[in-house]
């Protein structure tokens, strides 16, 4: 991926938004989090590079020029059936998981 990222300008710099401040914004408390490896059944490779591009990674696929883009298609498509553990039939993926909760008012 560092090949194509390099080939787009430099994303603008921003100040990341944290869930503590989201929840704070919603007058509610982040009282904690977790997190862990998922493994789901996806119908193959071209579903897998369809959930990549709706969970994060369009941006990077958006940025690049139609060869470009093309390209890191077929590159990933090919990964996804050549090297990925179940040949890009399972999602494997890390997930967090936010405690948000109500803050309590004592009297």
């Amino acid at each position: 991926m560092d090949e194509f990222v390099r080939r787009i300008r430099d994303p603008e710099p921003h100040e990341p938004v944290t869930w503590s401040s989201r929840a704070d914004r919603a007058g509610l408390h982040h009282s904690s989090h977790t997190t862990t490896e998922v493994s789901m059944p996806i119908d193959g490779p071209e579903a897998h590079w369809a959930w990549l591009m709706s969970h994060g990674n369009r941006w990077l696929y958006d940025a690049l020029d139609p060869v470009d883009r093309a390209a890191l298609r077929e590159r990933v498509l090919r990964s996804l059936r050549e090297d990925h553990p179940a040949g890009g039939t399972r999602l494997i993926a890390g997930a967090e998981f936010h405690r948000i909760v109500k803050p309590t008012v004592t009297p």
